[in-house]
Order: C-alpha cells, then structure tokens, then sequence
C-alpha cells in the first residue's frame, strides 16, 4: 500500500518525487550515521556529496520540478493522490498486524478479511495505472477493472 500512496501522488504531482528523495535521505541517514559514528567515520562528509550529485542528476532530468526540501509523510503521499481514506482506514487497519499489535496476533482483527480483496485490488489497481500512464505498457482491460472496482459494495 505505501507503493501505491507514493506512486500515486508522483503520478498526480510529479515534483512529490524530490520529497520523497529527501525523506527516504532522511531516512537512510538514521540508519547508516550511527554505523559510521562505531566505525570512527565522518558520514555527513559522504552523505552531503551524494546529496549533492542527486540534486544535480535530479535537476538535469526534471528541471522544471521544485525541489522543497521538506519531508513528505505517508498521509501526505496519500492525500496527494486523493486516497488518504484508504490510509485512514485500511492502511491503518495492516499496519496493526504488520506491527504485531496485539490483538492481530492473537485473532482479533478477523472481522476485516472481507476487506483485503477490495485493498489488495486497489493496490494492484495502482501498479497498473502507473504502468499505462507512464506508457511502459498498455493495460487492456484497465477501465473495465477499474469500473468493476469502483461499482464493489462497500
């Protein structure tokens, strides 16, 4: 589901994708500071070289995209792409058990099985859409699926 929240918004904005760059920097940086902090390493030295090779690529190849360097949270992908319902709902419902919350390990969230196929769809839904779109593929059949989707109860 994050893949399709983050595909989406780039399809809708494309300049989300430099925030999406600098969040997972961000990120990345707490992971990988720390190892070279044990090691006796600078990596601010590497990372801001890096940083400053991408925005150049970056800027080659989208030069008319702003390049906010700001973080872009899940919610804020999926409210870009105008599906922040399914963040709310169903994507705070998974994270319940891919967190191992309690009651998803021990059974208690069974009552949402009949949802997954309806997610699931939309997930798959989105990876099609994003390969048509960008014109890597044509999907035939998509608008009949996305029909069916969109007529599910529910």
């Amino acid at each position: 589901m994050e893949a399709m929240f983050k595909q989406q918004a780039v399809l809708r904005q494309p300049e989300l994708l430099y925030r999406m760059a600098y969040t997972e920097r961000l990120e990345d940086r707490k992971l990988i500071e720390p190892v070279y902090h044990r090691a006796g390493k600078n990596y601010d030295n590497l990372d801001c070289r890096q940083w400053e090779q991408f925005k150049k690529e970056y800027a080659k190849q989208y030069p008319n995209h702003t390049k906010a360097e700001t973080k872009l949270s899940l919610y804020d992908a999926a409210k870009a792409a105008k599906i922040e319902r399914y963040y709310e709902s169903y994507y705070r419902l998974y994270c319940q058990t891919t967190h191992a919350a309690f009651r998803a390990a021990t059974g208690g969230l069974k009552f949402t099985d009949v949802e997954d196929n309806r997610t699931m769809a939309l997930c798959v839904l989105g990876a099609l859409d994003a390969l048509e779109r960008s014109r890597i593929s044509n999907v035939p059949g998509l608008s009949d699926f996305r029909q069916r989707l969109s007529n599910l109860p529910g």
